[in-house]
């Protein structure tokens, strides 16, 4: 297939399946309107019921207990059985692949909970120093100054600061961040066929450069950074190298996004409540992960038939469940994004550490800062609904 062909075959695909979910929104499809960027909130998809089937053909999950029990079950994983990335989904009207819109695994993967407990077995014997990372977090906050877009100008460069002082990353993978900021989202809402081009193209890039940092340090040990950490803890654990290199990928894209997001609307919920003092910095945080995560929901795949809470699943089919946590529930001990197969590894501690001190650095930096503007969140971005800009008027340094 020529390259005008395979543009030609995505646009079609791309244009496919928004009308299939512009159709299933007019039948009133909840799922369907929220991955239309119509409905900005999940409380719809919880109204409808614990478990329900969409018009997409994805069973829907609201219910928390069910939720934690499919996010362990190794009958449900991220890819579908065999590995292909995209499925005919035998829905009531159509025939036709529904999830996983763009072959986006190799940069943000959704490995089974056995993989996700090995990767972070191999993470917690690397035993990062996040020292480095957080002082980087100061710096760039000393940097600012006037008016800013806190998004574009502060969290989205912060995260990536903090993750290359703890690896030597390639200078291509900085401004990778923003070029791939809609990644999570197109895993389940078709992207314009530019931005799918773009996303392809920078994740393609992404996967070669960290691939490419890996084979260069298993060829020249001897570094102390968090890469050759990693490479010496997979010999202690006989974890592989590709599982390496996967926990890196990982923290580059799912990572420094996450963090990105996390701290983005951390900073715009404080400043919307009035409460800009550094000790609530990393309250803000938890609350945003457990009530509004920068990942609300993950869409799993069934691997063989199974019984949901009385309802018969088949194989191969997408199970998409909740993971944001009603705001007056008591909770556990972590947040249920945690359990996400995207967070695999060391995504969760550099995520939290990153957004909260960064968030903590920019409020013992400045004393005072005006919002300039309403937040804007990135348009269609159902998964995520991150922050596309902040505007802030950083007033008054700190004494």
């Amino acid at each position: 297939m020529s390259a005008v062909e395979a543009r030609a075959e995505l646009g079609r695909h791309l244009t496919t399946l928004r009308s299939l979910q512009w159709m299933a929104g007019e039948m009133g499809d909840p799922y369907a309107l929220l991955l239309r960027a119509e409905d900005h909130t999940t409380m719809s998809l919880e109204q409808r019921g614990p478990v329900w089937r969409s018009e997409l053909g994805a069973w829907i999950v609201t219910d928390r207990r069910l939720v934690r029990a499919l996010l362990a079950d190794s009958r449900l994983a991220g890819s579908h059985p065999g590995g292909a990335r995209a499925h005919a989904v035998r829905g009531p009207r159509w025939n036709r692949p529904c999830c996983h819109v763009l072959p986006l695994d190799g940069v943000a993967p959704q490995p089974t909970p056995d993989r996700v407990r090995r990767l972070a077995v191999l993470a917690a014997a690397a035993g990062p120093d996040w020292g480095p990372a957080e002082r980087a977090c100061y710096r760039l906050a000393e940097t600012l100054t006037g008016t800013v877009d806190l998004v574009s100008a502060y969290c989205e460069p912060v995260a990536v600061a903090a993750l290359g002082e703890l690896m030597e990353l390639p200078e291509s993978v900085a401004p990778s961040v923003a070029d791939l900021a809609p990644v999570l989202d197109a895993l389940s809402s078709p992207p314009s066929l530019e931005t799918a081009e773009r996303l392809l193209t920078t994740a393609a890039r992404v996967r070669d450069d960290v691939a490419a940092l890996v084979v260069q340090r298993v060829a020249e040990p001897g570094a102390e950074d968090l890469l050759s950490a990693l490479l010496g803890a997979a010999r202690r654990t006989g974890a592989s190298v590709e599982d390496v290199r996967e926990l890196v990928t990982g923290l580059v894209v799912v990572g420094t996004r996450m963090a990105a997001d996390l701290a983005a609307a951390a900073l715009a919920g404080l400043l919307a409540n009035g409460l800009w003092t550094a000790k609530h910095a990393e309250r803000a945080v938890d609350d945003i992960l457990r009530h509004a995560p920068p990942v609300r929901f993950t869409t799993l795949v069934s691997q063989v038939d199974f019984d949901l809470d009385g309802l018969w699943v088949e194989a191969d089919t997408p199970v998409v469940a909740l993971l944001a946590e009603p705001t007056d529930g008591a909770g556990e001990a972590e947040p249920l994004v945690w359990r996400c197969g995207l967070a695999a590894g060391l995504v969760p501690a550099f995520v939290r550490r990153c957004a909260t001190t960064s968030v903590r650095a920019l409020m013992n930096t400045f004393s005072g800062v005006i919002p300039m503007g309403q937040p804007i969140c990135r348009p269609n971005a159902p998964v995520t609904q991150g922050l596309l800009s902040l505007p802030v008027s950083l007033a008054t340094r700190a004494a």
